[in-house]
């Protein structure tokens, strides 16, 4: 039974983090951004990279993929 309280509370992190990326406020989170220097995180959109992460670094499919299964 305590197995179902720790997948739960995994479950729940998870969720809160797909919530931050999702948002667009979650690139502190991300290695290499957060210790740029403020002139090259101008370069960068921070909501669009945040999305990106969460999407798991694509915002769509590329045209004839398999949803990521390769033969």
């Amino acid at each position: 039974m305590p197995g179902v309280f720790v997948c739960a509370a995994i479950a729940v992190l998870c969720l809160a983090l797909a919530i931050v990326l999702f948002t667009g406020r979650g690139a502190f989170l991300m290695a290499g951004y957060n210790m740029a220097t403020p002139e090259e995180r101008a370069l960068y959109d921070e909501r669009k990279l945040s999305r990106s992460a969460a999407s798991g670094g694509r915002t769509r499919p590329p045209c004839g993929s398999r949803g990521g299964v390769r033969a």
